[in-house]
């Protein structure tokens, strides 16, 4: 072959090799991005849909533009994404003149319809004028004392309400029991409870074993399934569904207990703190025992027991006081049957119940209160504390008294308050607050995330909110350096 001809060839394979490696190269950029991306929308543009659907939103020209009028409590709107993006930064202009009206914004992160949304406008937090630190929570104060969320949590104030505002308290559970030590024996609550129960219990050096025994009433139609979530701060570390006994009518029949057993499957033991685990249960069901391994554990909220053999005697052997244990600031209490009136004992103070489903509030007079309902059978709520049917049990998941915030009158009670709000800017007669999105559980359909605008009730109200823009950037990260 002549020497040109060669060259010639080489010259053609170099060519089409940087053509074939610069294709590849466009093509992994169009739909993966690896060395990165940024991408801006802005409402009234293409790749950013107007709100719907048009039942719920009218749209209005101002001497402002286009305004969007939401008087729904839901609409959507969608976004072009041309591949998966890590973040996206929201900036939204509007007006919500309710001074009760809370705001949220989100994306589909299912196929199910689910929205992880966060809060964008909350009136109650934003005529507060308390200073506030932090970001994302932010810890605001009605008095300054401390410089971040950190040091909050470093030296926590002592017999103090601590406020929380759309914000998971068990975040706040930091719970550390120095001198905690596994015991061989187990734990075991023979109390029956009717219905749901929410509880916490302290692990350390040691396995997650748990046992139940559910027994259905099957007083009331329908079935009566059970569902166990254990949670580890805010995340859920375990699930388990237990099915109805297979008697689903009211003749109040009833078949032997089921038996749940949940055990982490180690080798290794679960990692140490709190733990919280929520039984749903209907009041057409009891659990009768609960047996552990772990011996700290309190109930959160209410607790039902029912140790009254003359209203439950397919399902309780005998007659049993109920004896338990509080650190709650304020305890009600109510029967439901009149074999259950009595006269029961509060801190050493004799509370008579004298008239079913009508609830008895009295205030905790100590730090540590008993309480013994000699008939049992009695529907108790604590407020800011928890209970236990033994003191050797009882402690503190939580350092602090917590309490949700729905009100302005239950701000007044406490001194700090955790949120994930950031009060909004002003400009003029509109509110402009910019959020930012993890996009990680994005659900993308046919090229497109679909975003929501919720405002719950709004439409009872019959008010409305307006939207003067929507601007969305979205990153990606650079997979190659």
């Amino acid at each position: 072959m002549k020497p040109k001809l060669k060259v010639v060839q080489m010259f053609f394979r170099i060519v089409f090799s940087v053509l074939c490696f610069a294709l590849i190269i466009v093509i992994l950029n169009g739909n993966f991005a690896p060395f990165g991306a940024t991408l801006s929308y802005k409402s009234g543009q293409r790749g950013i849909s107007e709100l719907t659907p048009n039942s719920r939103v009218r749209k209005i020209q101002s001497t402002e533009g286009a305004v969007y009028q939401q008087f729904d409590d839901i609409v959507y709107f969608t976004t072009k994404m041309p591949y998966k993006f890590d973040k996206a930064r929201v900036k939204i202009t509007f007006q919500n003149k309710n001074e009760k009206q809370n705001v949220y914004l989100g994306f589909k992160d299912e196929e199910i319809w689910s929205y992880d949304t966060k809060l964008i406008d909350a009136p109650l937090l934003q005529n507060l004028k308390w200073d506030y630190v932090g970001e994302n929570p932010y810890i605001y104060q009605r008095e300054k004392q401390y410089s971040s969320l950190e040091t909050f949590k470093l030296n926590p104030p002592s017999d103090t309400i601590v406020g929380v505002y759309d914000y998971p308290k068990e975040l706040l559970q930091q719970t550390t029991l120095a001198d905690y030590k596994p015991r061989k024996k187990d734990t075991v609550i023979n109390t029956p409870l009717r219905g749901s129960h929410t509880f916490f219990v302290y692990v350390k050096d040691e396995m997650f074993k748990m046992k139940f025994l559910k027994q259905d009433l099957n007083w009331y139609e329908g079935k009566d399934d059970m569902k166990i979530k254990i949670y580890k701060e805010n995340d859920l570390v375990y699930e388990h569904s237990v099915a109805d006994d297979g008697i689903d009518d009211s003749s109040g029949n009833n078949l032997p207990p089921q038996e749940i057993v949940i055990q982490n499957p180690g080798p290794e033991y679960p990692e140490p703190g709190v733990y919280k685990v929520v039984v749903n249960l209907s009041n057409d069901s009891v659990i009768k025992s609960i047996t552990t391994n772990l011996h700290k554990i309190v109930f959160e909220g209410s607790v039902f027991p029912i140790s009254n053999k003359s209203v439950y005697p397919r399902v309780v052997a005998k007659d049993e006081a109920s004896n338990l244990y509080t650190n709650a600031l304020g305890i009600s209490a109510t029967v439901f049957h009149d074999q259950s009136l009595q006269t029961i004992n509060i801190g050493g103070n004799q509370i008579k119940l004298e008239t079913i489903k009508e609830e008895s509030f009295v205030f905790a007079e100590d730090d540590f209160t008993s309480i013994i309902a000699p008939k049992s059978n009695i529907l108790l709520k604590g407020e800011l504390g928890y209970f236990s049917f033994n003191k050797d049990q009882f402690f503190l998941p939580s350092t602090y008294h917590i309490l949700p915030i729905h009100s302005i009158e239950e701000i007044d009670a406490v001194d700090y308050l955790i949120t994930p709000y950031k009060r909004v800017k002003l400009d003029g007669e509109w509110k402009i607050t910019e959020v930012e999105f993890d996009l990680s559980t994005a659900f993308i359909e046919n090229g497109h995330l679909s975003w929501i605008i919720k405002a719950p009730g709004l439409k009872d109200i019959k008010e409305n909110i307006s939207i003067k823009s929507i601007d969305i950037s979205f990153s990606k990260y650079r997979k190659f350096q």
